[in-house]
């Protein structure tokens, strides 16, 4: 059912910048980052680079409930977790979206970045929004 797109982009990717979008976490999925996005906590990401084969993405915590202050920084290394299968995925406070980053095969990519969002409902919030 999964569609993996690998769109190796430059590192001057239009996801990057100040973008926030929102992650769904997905238990089975996310043991790369498990100790970073505990069980039902909720996340905001922002992409930042690859360089040498290696993602790297900010959580910022935006759930209210279970919010951090200040960012935390997630590497996933394409050589060590292996190629086209590391994903980091993360559940936001909005619910809308489910965004799979995906390691490139450094010998095809030279260790650039695939992204492929999954819509669910709604529309990709592009910042964090504040909750009452």
């Amino acid at each position: 059912m999964q569609q993996l797109y690998c769109l190796c982009i430059l590192i001057a990717l239009t996801v990057g910048g100040n973008t926030f979008e929102c992650y769904k976490k997905d238990e089975s999925e996310s043991k790369a980052v498990a100790e970073k996005c505990p069980s039902g906590t909720k996340y905001c990401a922002q992409y930042v680079g690859s360089t040498a084969g290696k993602i790297t993405v900010n959580i910022k915590g935006c759930d209210p409930l279970t919010y951090r202050s200040g960012n935390e920084q997630v590497e996933v290394n394409c050589n060590e977790v292996g190629a086209n299968k590391s994903k980091i995925v993360a559940e936001t406070v909005c619910g809308l979206v489910k965004l799979e980053i995906f390691c490139c095969d450094t010998e095809l990519c030279n260790g650039l970045i695939a992204t492929e969002p999954k819509l669910h409902e709604g529309s990709i919030a592009t910042e964090p929004k504040p909750h009452e």
